[in-house]
């Protein structure tokens, strides 16, 4: 992800509003923040083209430096094209999810250390 641009609200907090735009690609999202319970739970809702992402990502703390994040998600495609692509595309979708839920992971993280 290049930048995550904010729309409405306050970035991370629930209500708020953002769009993620990719390194590369055209593809991007509009995220929502549903519920935010640091440190051990954030829900987001992504919004792209032709696809619609829920996501529930919950945090445990292993250490006072590390955070094991546990991440469930669950995609639904509209139209075919959408739903073909989705099915060919799976793993590179559920890698591309990984890398930002880890940006997130570490945002989270910092938010946390710094007591917002």
């Amino acid at each position: 992800m290049d930048r995550c641009e904010p729309i409405e609200g306050s970035p991370g907090m629930p209500g708020s509003t953002y769009r993620m735009v990719p390194k590369t690609g055209d593809m991007f999202f509009v995220a929502t923040v549903l519920a935010r319970e640091l440190p051990n739970e954030v829900r987001l809702r992504l919004d792209g083209k032709g696809v619609v992402v829920s996501i529930t990502d919950r945090f445990r703390e292993m250490s006072p430096d590390v955070t094991t994040m546990i991440s469930e998600e669950e995609f639904r495609f509209t139209g075919l094209f959408s739903r073909v692509f989705g099915f060919i595309a799976q793993r590179s979708i559920r890698n591309a999810h990984r890398r930002h839920m880890e940006s997130f992971k570490d945002f989270a993280e910092r938010q946390v250390r710094d007591g917002a």
